[in-house]
């Protein structure tokens, strides 16, 4: 495949891959640290990858939602919810293992005015589809 093709490839799954969340609070301040904010999915939609290696929309009461941030200002994400998996098997997702082989796939998180640019996220599903997603954003993965 000549590397004209391999680029846009990698920058659909980028583009593809982008998590979307409308409308969540703003991160603890730093004086409220350690702090875990719990949310329902009302009103909101996170773009993940099933056990299928399918696009989904985890949207509203679909998910779980866990955002705590420590006293040095990382935030760590975890979502839970029920997704496909007709594999029968467990499969694991993340920024170098993905259903499109883009190595250092990025994922995109934007709410309270603010954007994140990662590739410290990992997707867990089990064989009968219980998602688990984890990411971990540092100052240094904001972009606005």
């Amino acid at each position: 495949m000549n590397k004209l093709c391999v680029l846009l490839a990698g920058l659909m799954a980028i583009s593809i891959c982008v998590i979307a969340v409308n409308m969540l609070p703003p991160l603890a301040h730093a004086d409220e640290a350690h702090a875990a904010m719990v949310f329902d999915l009302d009103n909101k939609f996170w773009n993940l990858i099933d056990g299928n290696g399918a696009l989904i929309n985890i949207v509203g009461p679909d998910g779980h939602l866990i955002i705590t941030q420590s006293a040095t200002g990382n935030v760590l994400i975890n979502l839970s919810a029920k997704v496909p998996n007709d594999t029968g098997k467990a499969a694991k997702w993340d920024s170098w293992n993905n259903p499109w082989n883009v190595d250092g796939l990025i994922y995109n998180i934007f709410w309270d005015g603010h954007g994140w640019t990662t590739t410290n996220w990992q997707i867990i599903v089990s064989a009968s589809g219980k998602l688990t997603y984890a990411v971990k954003l540092t100052d240094e993965d904001m972009v606005f």
